[in-house]
């Protein structure tokens, strides 16, 4: 029997946003699994627009805040968690391809088990503009924040430049965290990145160790990549291949 994935997505609905939340949810349908696809909108005529994917779309009429369409996803989840293996929350412009996927999955347990979390960082990509970038980390890296785990390199990356805008979830150790606290979901870090906090929930409120794999030849490891497709950030984006050296 195939693992099951409740995946949510958070749309603000704009026209020009909405091929990349196609993008989105084509990956999300490569991932070997049954996924339930959730779109959660600020307008109803997303309905009409995806009526060709198989995705259930719910239209937020009535918020609030504009940002409390990222914190939706959070009362889906704590209600239906139980009938699924894995949950996970997307912004409607994080890809994260099926390799990322796929090892998330095979490494997620063991790595919780030692209060760390098999993690990503955004990669954006440029017309003029060469290499893959990352809009998050431009700074130089103390040599600190590199580790090793199960013979391998990891960089960890501290609050708030370890933030990729998604984040992922095996049903098993959720219900371990919803026993000892079953408000967990609902506690949202008093940070002053409100929006960013909902799309990190593993790290930076229950405070694992957020951990991005590197290859035997000293690179990012392609599954530790979840691309940015608005790439909006070029400005202040650093190639990756400059930035983790250690």
């Amino acid at each position: 029997m195939s693992m099951k994935l409740l995946a949510n997505i958070a749309y603000h609905h704009n026209p020009e946003r909405l091929p990349n939340l196609i993008r989105v949810i084509e990956a999300i349908k490569s991932y070997p699994v049954q996924a339930d696809i959730f779109v959660d909108t600020n307008d109803p005529e997303v309905v009409g627009l995806l009526a060709n994917q198989p995705v259930t779309v719910h239209a937020h009429t009535q918020l609030s805040h504009p940002w409390m369409l990222t914190a939706v996803h959070r009362t889906r989840i704590k209600e239906t968690y139980k009938y699924f293996d894995w949950v996970a929350y997307f912004e409607d412009d994080m890809m994260l391809p099926k390799e990322g996927f796929v090892n998330f999955t095979e490494r997620f347990d063991s790595m919780f088990a030692d209060g760390l979390y098999p993690s990503f960082t955004r990669i954006e990509t440029y017309d003029d503009k060469e290499g893959e970038c990352t809009p998050d980390v431009n700074e130089v890296l103390p040599s600190s924040v590199w580790c090793q785990y199960n013979g391998k390199d990891y960089v960890s990356l501290p609050f708030f430049i370890n933030y990729h805008a998604f984040w992922m979830f095996s049903v098993k150790r959720l219900k371990e965290v919803l026993t000892r606290n079953p408000e967990e979901l609902d506690k949202i870090p008093d940070n002053g990145l409100f929006r960013e906090s909902l799309a990190s929930f593993p790290i930076w409120s229950l405070g694992l160790k957020p951990m991005l794999e590197f290859t035997e030849q000293g690179e990012l490891a392609d599954h530790c990549k979840v691309f940015h497709l608005t790439n909006n950030y070029k400005h202040g984006s650093t190639n990756i291949k400059t930035l983790f050296k250690r």
